[in-house]
């Protein structure tokens, strides 16, 4: 039976070095994601996803960029440069842009290691301090699991940046892994969700005023 381990290894070993110098450059590529709303029939935000490429220009899976980012301890630096690289998008396309458009908004997915350290509070608001953007442009992604697992330890740094102004975002909301009382609690603003879930609140008086 071939040993496929070497060959995992030298991949391994290629994506971090990938990492590594793109990270040196204190610039991190990004894609751009258009959200649409049904409900006003407009794309009004747009997602920032972080992405690494290879030496020939090929895009590295997502799994793979961050398996080397948390093998490298670099997780938080990721999601520092794909911060960093939205306000420099939002500068280089200026302001006229984004009132043509209707776009009104970029947000960030963040991981559990950022939402954890006490200097990302910081990183943000040096990001202010270099793009004059206002601070609801920015929105924050966290998924549900995150806060499930982590919310004790990420609730100094969540609502000190929520107490600053920046949107929040839960992704992965649905009806088997959330309470409603909990989400009122937190006084999150932004929620993407299941319709089942909207459904089931709307129908529910006593859910009816998060909706």
């Amino acid at each position: 039976v071939a040993d496929n381990h070497p060959r995992k290894a030298s991949r391994d070993d290629y994506v971090d070095d990938l990492l590594q110098k793109t990270l040196s450059r204190d610039i991190m590529p990004i894609a751009i994601q258009p959200i649409y709303q049904a409900v006003t029939n407009k794309i009004d935000s747009l997602d920032v996803l972080a992405r690494l490429y290879g030496n020939e220009g090929d895009q590295i899976p997502s799994g793979e960029l961050f398996a080397a980012a948390a093998r490298r301890n670099m997780v938080d630096r990721v999601d520092i440069g794909a911060l960093f690289s939205a306000g420099k998008l939002a500068e280089d396309y200026g302001e006229t842009y984004f009132t043509k458009t209707g776009i009104t908004s970029e947000s960030i997915r963040l991981s559990n290691v950022a939402l954890r350290d006490p200097g990302f509070v910081d990183n943000v608001k040096k990001f202010f301090e270099k793009y004059s953007l206002p601070k609801s442009y920015l929105h924050f992604i966290v998924e549900h699991s995150l806060l499930s697992d982590y919310r004790q330890d990420m609730k100094t740094i969540m609502d000190a940046l929520k107490e600053f102004g920046i949107v929040w975002e839960i992704n992965g909301v649905n009806e088997d892994n959330c309470s409603l009382d909990e989400l009122k609690a937190m006084g999150l603003m932004d929620l993407r969700t299941e319709m089942s879930f909207i459904s089931r609140a709307v129908n529910n008086q006593n859910d009816y005023q998060i909706c």
